[in-house]
Order: C-alpha cells, then structure tokens, then sequence
C-alpha cells in the first residue's frame, strides 16, 4: 500500500546556499490529515538501509519525479521525529523557487511517499500508527521520495 503523509515541516534552518534542516515528520500527537500518527522507531530499518546502500530518498517538487529540486544529505530519528538535512540545487530554477518560497514561510509542508511494511489500526478511532515503512529509494521506487508542497 502507497500514500503520502499530510504537509508537515518545521524548519530548524535555511543557509543562503540552499542547505536547510527540518522535521519532515514528527512522532505520536494528533493524527494527521490523513488519519497517521506515526511511531517512534518507523523509520530505523529503512534508514539504516540507506546508510548502508549510500543512498538517500530523492528530493522532488510536487512528488513529480521530473522535477528533482536537489538532494537530501542527512536523514536521522531524534526523540520529536525525522530530522532531515538537505539542499536544493540553485542551479536550477524550481530550487531556486523553493528556497525563496521557504525563506518568506510559503512552503508549509514535506510530504514523504512511502510504502507500509507494518502498522496498527484503531478500530474505534480509524487512526493508523505506521510503525515501519520504506522510503522510497532506488530504481523499484522511483517516483517516491520527500517532496516539497506548498
């Protein structure tokens, strides 16, 4: 099963080179728009396969794969959720676009494509805790990856 988490981004920092750093996700609280709440730990198996392949999930605008807008260079879980660093490419104009829309707080969200390897559903609520999932790496998911969205 495929979906995209709700726009969530709390930019800890953005460098006039096009470096920022951020939450793409957060942990527990209220269900997002989608109904997830997303557990400590969902990210731990993919993440040490990136690690260990010397890879990262692709940076795109709009979740359109045609549109790479530049790379992530870290990704790691602390206590509030999954801390990222990346940077866009100013060479080209929709990073460009994405760094001036970020510096004036017009890009409010991160969306990451992923597939569910394992979760729990509460029946009474419907709220879905995804408590390991794949992010998108490689030739087998292509498309997929952490996307900004406005």
């Amino acid at each position: 099963m495929e979906k995209k988490t709700a726009p969530v981004l709390e930019i800890k920092s953005l460098k006039e080179s096009g470096e920022f750093e951020g939450y793409g996700s957060t942990f527990g609280g209220e269900p997002d728009a989608y109904g997830d709440v997303i557990a400590p730990g969902a990210y731990t198996e993919s993440l040490a396969e990136h690690k260990a392949k010397g890879t990262m999930p692709k940076l795109f605008w709009q979740h359109n794969s045609q549109e790479p807008i530049g790379k992530w260079l870290e990704a790691k879980e602390d206590d509030h959720g999954l801390l990222m660093a990346g940077k866009l490419n100013m060479g080209v104009q929709r990073g460009r676009e994405a760094y001036a829309l970020l510096k004036e707080g017009d890009i409010d969200g991160l969306s990451i494509g992923y597939r569910i390897k394992e979760y729990s559903v509460d029946t009474e609520t419907g709220v879905w805790t995804r408590c390991e999932f794949r992010a998108g790496a490689g030739q087998q998911n292509r498309g997929r990856g952490a996307v900004f969205q406005a």
